[in-house]
């Protein structure tokens, strides 16, 4: 819409030039940058009282983390760990033997790049990247 600024009535339909884009970019652009004082003052009164209501939580999680360290899994989770751990090993050599793991096994073929990765259930080495991408592919079949 064209915008008469003398008398603030509309005069028909809506005219987008390039000009009028970039300045309206521009505009965007400033504002954001350089937002008014009283936007950034309310800002930073927010982001003081997320900082106080967030010390307590961050210091009471960062105390556990530290601690977690020097204490030994439990029993059970360290065996459920090493099932979880297995299971996703065999889903990968399993998933070898199947159409989209084969696939995958041709794409790391022919991807090459630098041998310093094995891919799993193959002889293969490449770059580091395609084993990820392939194990992804396997454990998904």
């Amino acid at each position: 819409m064209k915008f008469n600024r003398t008398d603030c009535t509309l005069l028909g339909p809506p005219e987008i030039t390039r000009r009028s884009l970039l300045e309206l970019a521009s505009l965007a652009l400033t504002a954001a940058v350089f937002p008014s004082p009283g936007a950034s003052a309310g800002r930073r009164d927010r982001q003081a009282k997320a900082t106080q209501a967030v010390g307590s939580v961050m210091n009471a999680l960062s105390t556990y983390m530290s601690e977690a360290a020097k204490h030994s899994l439990p029993d059970e989770v360290r065996e459920k760990t090493k099932h979880h751990i297995l299971d996703t090993l065999a889903a990968m050599i399993s998933g070898s033997n199947l159409l989209p793991g084969q696939r995958a096994l041709q794409f790391a073929r022919a991807y090459g790049g630098k041998e310093s990765s094995t891919v799993v259930a193959s002889n293969i080495l490449c770059d580091r990247f395609i084993p990820r991408l392939k194990s992804a592919a396997l454990d998904r079949c």
